[in-house]
């Protein structure tokens, strides 16, 4: 015999288990990995045990039956209702679906006493008051209200916590059921629930089905067992009954997954491979970000999955094979001696799964606890391998394990020790392991709209459609960055790279370390080690601090790597051949005590131009103008403070003034077509209307990219000549392919827009010099076609100050990015404060005042307000259900106009690169959203006296809060993460018109959960005395 599990709504077949027919007995109890099935009696049986308690009651045969409410107590029930006592409590179930033919069922209790009683739900809200007459409530009992249905079961003591599972009956309280004939269909009405934890349940009507069938089951796409001693690692099907029969062996049936759910086929994990595959995971020493960690474990459960082995490296530690240049953690697969770096999650996952993998947006779920619960849950076991990486990771990351070991129900010998000791003391924080994981099956959202990211390995340009590639100035690797370098370029490039994947453009975003130069050297003196050693030191710091603040480069890379060298000589050579290089003696400064040539910046002196003191010998930056290190006045050595002196040294110029002409047509063209920032256009044309000279472009040092030419061995590369380039080296580390990206002027290839950001010091090396030295690659008077992509649009900043003075990265002054990690206060309202302040057409000042008053009154007051209000409005008072719009009224219809207008000045201000002012556009929809709601009259009068046209409300503003998490995810993508998190929804894309119906009716919403909290004003004095200008050490 086998029982079916079927699902009321729609009469899909959810499980198929194998019993014996007295096995299932009425107020018995199904127990699954994520469900709880409850067996009915009403109307099941030839008899009613309440009018005729002497009749056996028999199993009804070959039909379906009503789905009533459980009555968890034995069949022989007291003839009579139960008669009023001073106070009785039991345990009821109510809904609100009264009208529906799948109704969802949630737990409560009643208090009857003095004639009166009073129903609560299971966190002890009233939902309904009755009073008695004659006694007409009891054990059994069913009550219809006005706005529930309500079903008293057993008697209960709330000394019980609600929470706790109903206690199994005793075997000799359970009467069997005989089946009239045993080869007959059996079907009997259940009501289950994917809620196994919760406090407040949701139940659903079924069917259990018992027929003759085959031993195989499936339940939800995932194994069931046959008994309670099953072996398999899966999700057990156990039922509250002495009478299974043993178990049987079971083949997991492929299935057929819907789009997007993520799944491999069953014989992946015994596949033999056709290659020899090794992976090993380079891990940091601390897991600071939980992109890092759902990186590490979605790596590792993906392993534990396929069975595939993995090393498990730890930074610091001495392997041969480490590779140089990338951002931990990252995973390297090697294919036959053959290695290849994953620094993506997805991509990584997807490769060790293989080819029978399916998409994977079970591992893209907004909620890092979610992505690696859905990995587990899949495949319901959890490998060894997991634990290898347990003594890597920071207490969530523990906590993360933890919880997903309970889930699986299994814990393997080699982690008992950690886990018994570690499951104790945290059993709070495992309790909220589920939250915010509404079932993805309940999401009814308009397919049209998701966001579909590129799960390709690596990213290249397309023939159809547009391609972008943006860049952000390499910083240098001589400090810890600040505020004024984050939001300059890596954060003002981050926010546009965001807001073209979700307008579906095919985009890289590409930065790194700049590494080269007088920088590193003076930098490496002042700490004692080597220019390797320093960079290393500083890229890690610079790559973790944009991490924490959700910088989402395709690929964060280094300079100082041979495919930097490579690409600097290949356009060196072309540069050289067509006439462009010439060579010239130069008067140089040279320290006598230090026996060596100065490099620009190994003197300091006075500005010739404006009398600045502490003027570099390549640049002032009290005036901003170019110097020469023989021009400053009063010069001394920076290495040891002593009056350099003035030698001949040979060297190699780029001859600027015969590629002029060209340079003038590109400026005075593009910064037009590409309609670059306003300053930047002014620099540049400032520089080629005082006539380009001749620029030297080797220096005497021993940090950098070797000049391959005879007689200049000892000598390196300007850093300005070759660190543009280092934006094509590192796109060649990360792809072979890179030319695609790069050369993309020649013919037949897709066309590529290139966006570079930076700050306005930046401007005139990327505006002249650096597409100089790519249109000299061409021969001159060639009717060729440069071949390099060459930028579209320039975007520059003016300069962030700090309160009343200026930032200093050398001197160390102003509020630094691990300030910023370390206060406590989220990313979000750093993102939001930055972006908000961004020094657009003139510079700006951080104040810590205005910091606290943009977060409480723009991020919470406005923001968080309008989502908080609809979400939480939407469960209390629709159960989470969005409820659909009836009839547009006029001041829907003006909503509707106005955020259409906001959206394409919106749209507009993005593709201008205009960043502070889509932002402030943004938040002005978020302000209309609240003005909807206090116009349109959202409140409980409405809901009571014209519930249709709350309904349509509701779902407008749920709409638009929608909306909001796509236009403000470039901005503050963890808080846009968060408002899809109350709405239960995905990721979706940037439209071109607000639609009210994409969350359609019948969407469930996720949990509400505050988006912001307030900063008063001691914690901000507080933060104003801890950063007061020194740079944490």
């Amino acid at each position: 015999m086998t029982a079916i599990l079927t699902d009321m709504a729609d009469g899909e077949v959810d499980c198929k288990k194998p019993t014996s027919a007295g096995g299932l007995v009425a107020g018995g109890e199904i127990s699954l990995q994520r469900t709880i099935v409850r067996i009915d009696y009403a109307n099941c049986m030839q008899a009613d045990p309440v009018t005729e308690p002497n009749v056996k009651p028999v199993l009804r045969t070959g039909s379906a039956v009503r789905a009533n409410p459980i009555v968890k107590a034995s069949l022989a029930m007291e003839t009579n209702p139960t008669k009023v006592h001073t106070t009785m409590q039991y345990d009821i179930l109510f809904t609100s679906d009264k009208q529906k033919k799948a109704k969802k069922w949630h737990d409560g209790w009643v208090n009857i006493a003095n004639g009166m009683a009073i129903f609560y739900s299971d966190d002890d809200k009233v939902i309904h008051r009755k009073k008695l007459e004659n006694a007409d409530l009891g054990e059994g009992s069913l009550l219809e209200t006005a706005s529930y249905l309500i079903e008293i079961t057993a008697p209960t003591d709330r000394n019980i916590k609600p929470k706790q599972k109903p206690v199994k009956l005793e075997e000799e309280s359970q009467p069997e059921l005989p089946v009239e004939s045993p080869g007959s269909d059996v079907k009997i009405s259940i009501l289950y629930t994917a809620d196994k934890i919760r406090k407040s349940k949701r139940w659903k009507d079924g069917i259990l089905h018992w027929t003759e069938s085959t031993n195989e089951g499936v339940f939800r796409g995932a194994i069931v067992s046959t008994g309670e001693d099953a072996t398999i690692k899966a999700p057990t099907l156990t039922v509250n009954a002495p009478t299974l029969k043993a178990p049987v062996p079971i083949k997991r049936p492929r299935v057929t997954k819907p789009k997007g759910a993520i799944g491999r086929s069953t014989s992946l994990a015994s596949k033999a491979r056709s290659v020899k595959m090794t992976c090993t995971l380079y891990v940091p020493t601390k897991l600071v970000t939980k992109n890092s960690e759902a990186f590490v474990f979605q790596v590792l459960l993906a392993a534990s999955i396929a069975k595939v082995s993995v090393e498990v490296v730890l930074d610091g530690a001495e392997h041969a094979e480490k590779p140089a240049g990338y951002p931990l953690p990252i995973l390297v697969v090697r294919e036959n001696n053959i290695p290849t770096v994953y620094v993506s999650g997805k991509a990584a996952v997807q490769k060790i799964l293989g080819e029978d993998c399916n998409t994977l947006d079970g591992l893209v779920l907004e909620d890092a606890y979610c992505k690696l619960a859905a990995v587990v849950l899949e495949d319901g076991q959890l490998d060894e391998s997991l634990f290898k990486a347990v003594e890597l990771t920071t207490k969530t990351t523990q906590v993360l394990v933890a919880g997903l070991v309970r889930v699986s129900e299994t814990v393997p010998e080699t982690a008992r020790h950690w886990y018994d000791g570690f499951i104790s003391p945290h059993s709070a924080a495992l309790a909220g392991i589920d939250c915010h994981s509404a079932s993805r099956t309940e999401r009814r959202v308009k397919e049209t709209v998701l966001f579909v990211e590129d799960a390709s390995e690596k990213r290249l340009p397309k023939k159809d459609g547009r391609n972008v590639m943006i860049t952000a100035a390499l910083p240098y690797v001589n400090n810890v960055p600040h505020l004024g370098n984050i939001i300059g370029a890596v954060l003002s490039a981050d926010v546009f790279a965001r807001y073209c994947r979700l307008r579906g453009y095919q985009t890289l975003y590409v930065c790194g370390t700049d590494e080269y130069g007088t920088a590193t050297e003076t930098k490496a003196l002042e700490e004692g080690i080597s220019c390797a050693d320093l960079c290393t030191k500083y890229f890690k710091l610079h790559a973790g601090i944009y991490e924490w603040f959700g910088v989402s480069t395709d690929i964060f890379g280094r300079s100082s790597t041979p495919k930097q060298t490579e690409i600097t000589h290949e356009i060196f050579n072309g540069l050289y051949k067509n006439g462009y290089f010439i060579e010239q003696s130069v008067e140089q400064t040279y320290c006598e005590k230090c026996t060596r040539f100065l490099a620009d910046r190994y003197v300091e002196g006075t500005c010739p131009l404006c009398g600045y003191g502490d003027a570099r010998g390549d640049q002032c930056d009290g005036c901003g103008k170019l110097v020469n290190p023989t021009e400053l006045k009063d010069p001394r050595c920076k290495i040891c403070r002593s009056t350099p002196v003035v030698r001949s040294s040979d060297h190699l110029f780029l001859d600027l003034t015969k590629l002029q002409p060209q340079i003038d047509d590109f400026v005075s063209r593009q910064s037009v077509a590409g309609r670059w920032a306003s300053n930047c256009t002014a620099i540049s044309k400032a520089w080629l209307h005082e006539g380009l000279k001749p620029r030297c472009m080797t220096r005497d040092l021993r940090w950098g990219t070797p000049v391959p030419v005879k007689g200049f061995e000892e000598k390196v590369f300007y850093v300005w000549f070759d660190a543009c380039f280092g934006y094509i080296s590192i796109t060649a580390n990360y792809t072979d392919d890179w030319r695609q990206w790069w050369q993309s002027n020649q013919a037949d290839s897709p066309k590529v827009e290139l966006y570079q950001f930076m700050g306005k010091d930046n401007a005139p090396f990327h505006a002249v010099i650096f597409p100089a030295t790519l249109l000299g690659t061409v021969k001159p008077d060639s009717d060729d076609t440069c071949p390099w992509t060459l930028a579209h649009h320039i975007n520059t900043t003016e300069y962030l100050n700090y309160e009343s003075g200026k930032f200093s990265k050398s001197r160390s002054i102003g509020v630094f990015g691990n300030d910023a990690r370390d206060s406590g206060i989220p990313v979000a309202v750093w993102r939001y404060y930055l972006l908000a302040l961004r020094p657009e057409a003139t510079d700006s000042a951080f104040s810590w005042e205005e910091f606290g008053t943009r977060n409480n009154t723009e991020l919470l007051a406005n923001l968080g307000n309008f989502v908080s209000r609809i979400t939480k409005f939407s469960v209390a008072k629709y159960d989470g259900i969005v409820p659909g719009i009836q009839e547009l009224a006029n001041v829907d219809q003006s909503l509707i106009e106005r955020v259409n207008v906001e959206l394409r000045s919106y749209i507009e201000a993005m593709e201008g690169v205009h960043i502070k002012s889509a932002l402030k556009t943004a938040m002005a929809i978020s302000s209309l959203g609240n003005g909807y709601l206090t116009e349109a009259g959202l409140d409980n009068r409405l809901l009571k006296e014209q519930p249709a046209r709350c309904a349509t409300i509701i779902t407008i503003a749920l709409n638009l809060a929608y909306l909001l998490s796509a236009l403000l995810d470039p901005f503050i993508p963890t808080s846009a993460e968060d408002i899809r998190k109350n709405l239960n929804a995905p990721v979706r894309t940037i439209p071109e018109s607000f639609e009210v119906d994409v969350l359609l009716q019948g969407h469930q919403l996720g949990q509400p959960f505050h988006l912001f909290t307030r900063l008063d004003e001691v914690r901000l004095a507080e933060l104003r005395a801890k950063f007061s200008g020194k740079q944490v050490k």
